[in-house]
């Protein structure tokens, strides 16, 4: 049997994990700017005083935890110790995949570098990515350099209709590309 204080305990973690799902659709869905605290609290059920109890910068701690979130759903790229989680190309299509998602797209490529900064958004999103640039080189150099390749692929792909297609089609491309940075 829970105890008052474990029943707080998870209606808070429900709350708060709320209020990130529910970020995560609107700023996806609409970008940072359109979305009203008033929208996020109402989409979420939740007061504006809950809103600043789990994130005390408002809409934008909000966004920050929204875009870790995020991130995280890269954590199939590597095996928990920093190491490539399978072979290059099963990683880097599941990688497209992911990536091109128009929600995962908005807030990771467009709304982050933004409100996060360059510098803060390009070192977190470097700390997902290189675990997959990792399967093709263990230069730095080299896989900063594929970073960028990537990023550019991701982006071109996102903004196509046909989002499967496309990912079958360019992640052989993208494998050459990255094989001859690499060498």
């Amino acid at each position: 049997m829970q105890t008052e204080r474990q029943k707080q305990s998870t209606r808070r973690e429900a709350t708060r994990n709320k209020l990130i799902t529910v970020g995560f659709e609107l700023f996806g869905d609409q970008g940072y700017d359109a979305v009203a605290q008033e929208t996020l609290c109402g989409a979420a059920q939740v007061t504006r005083g809950a809103l600043y109890h789990h994130f005390p910068d408002g809409k934008l701690g909000l966004f920050k935890a929204v875009l870790l979130h995020a991130l995280d759903q890269f954590d199939f790229l590597h095996d928990g110790e920093g190491n490539p989680a399978t072979e290059g190309r099963a990683l880097l299509q599941r990688y497209l995949e992911v990536a091109t998602e128009p929600r995962m797209f908005r807030v990771t490529i467009i709304e982050a570098p933004r409100l996060m900064g360059y510098d803060v958004w390009r070192e977190q999103e470097l700390q997902r990515f290189l675990p997959l640039l990792a399967a093709f080189s263990s230069n730095p150099v080299t896989q900063r350099m594929m970073y960028g390749a990537l990023l550019e692929v991701t982006i071109m792909m996102a903004s196509r209709t046909s989002r499967a297609d496309s990912i079958n089609q360019m992640t052989e491309e993208v494998l050459r590309v990255l094989k001859r940075i690499a060498d």
